[in-house]
């Protein structure tokens, strides 16, 4: 039943997302696309991979099948940004401009992995810093711009039949009491989740705090999944209260929902800034079984990451 859902929420929304080791496309309103992959340097369409001190080698790939655009590329260590080596450059966000048509393909390296379970997300993001303020643009980045390839990083001494431990001691829950049913996650300037009104600009004086409430819904008709919840102020992660929760995890039953209070600092300098969540569908599970071998298949979860609307914050 969840599968059924999934495909009218992407059908409604022109999303078709494929599997993290293969093209994952975004169909906009100019009828192109945006494909993605993460190559690891042992070989192709597989998720999973032994973690090394000296971090991974792999290659990013990215065609823009749309309109010249310009992209971010970062990634995410077990849901906490971090510097990956982009052609040979450490940086936290490196800014790529691809011409309509255009593809490329980019050496990068990981950060060093510690022989253990990782979650690693390399994503690209679309149409960074746009100061476009209009209704019909802010609506228009809900789901959309963010383009993700998961992978899963596994311990030199894994034998076959080994689970993969949940790391997270507290996982939030929700309530089976709403108005309007949804699916993922919605950040509104509202706590009462009976309009859920998007929140699509604000404006702040420098250094201002603002207060917003995150929510997170799991459709009535779908299957229990968990979620990865990450806030994101142009571009760099922030933490969720403002102070020291950089990751919220939400594990939601059909039909509930949960809202979580949330904060930011509005920057020191005069401007538009975007303000976005990311959120990851089953976080911390293993995308393949058996986790090792030429015999492995996916595992049949929900795995992409979405994003949110950007909200656009104007510090004046």
């Amino acid at each position: 039943m969840h599968k059924e859902i999934l495909f009218l929420i992407y059908l409604c929304l022109a999303i078709t997302t494929l599997n993290a080791q293969e093209d994952v496309e975004d169909i906009h309103p100019y009828q192109g696309y945006v494909s993605i992959a993460y190559f690891a340097q042992e070989g192709q369409n597989r998720q999973t991979h032994i973690a090394r001190e000296s971090g991974y080698d792999g290659r990013f790939f990215l065609s823009n099948q749309q309109p010249a655009m310009d992209f971010l590329l970062t990634c995410l260590l077990d849901y906490r940004q971090v510097p990956c080596t982009w052609d040979s450059e450490e940086m936290l966000l490196f800014p790529l401009a691809l011409d309509g048509g255009e593809e490329t393909h980019i050496p990068m390296r990981t950060p060093p992995l510690s022989d253990d379970f990782h979650d690693f997300l390399v994503m690209a993001i679309a149409n960074p810093y746009s100061e476009d303020l209009s209704e019909h643009y802010r609506i228009s980045t809900d789901l959309n711009y963010l383009y993700g390839s998961r992978l899963l990083f596994v311990p030199q001494a894994l034998a076959t039949d080994t689970i993969y431990h949940d790391p997270i001691d507290s996982w939030i829950d929700g309530e089976a009491e709403y108005t309007i049913a949804f699916e993922g996650v919605i950040q509104t300037i509202d706590e009462d989740r009976t309009a859920l009104q998007a929140w699509m600009t604000a404006e702040a004086q420098a250094e201002e705090w603002l207060e917003y409430y995150i929510h997170i819904g799991a459709h009535p008709n779908g299957t229990q999944n968990r979620f990865a919840v990450m806030a994101f102020l142009d571009y760099e992660q922030i933490p969720i209260d403002g102070e020291d929760q950089w990751v919220l995890y939400a594990d939601m039953l059909p039909g509930t929902q949960a809202t979580v209070p949330a904060r930011l600092q509005a920057p020191e300098e005069p401007g538009i800034y975007e303000l976005m969540l990311i959120y990851v569908y089953n976080p911390f599970s293993m995308l393949e079984e058996p986790a090792l071998g030429d015999n492995r298949r996916a595992t049949p979860i929900i795995d992409g990451a979405y994003a949110t609307i950007r909200t656009a914050i104007v510090v004046r």
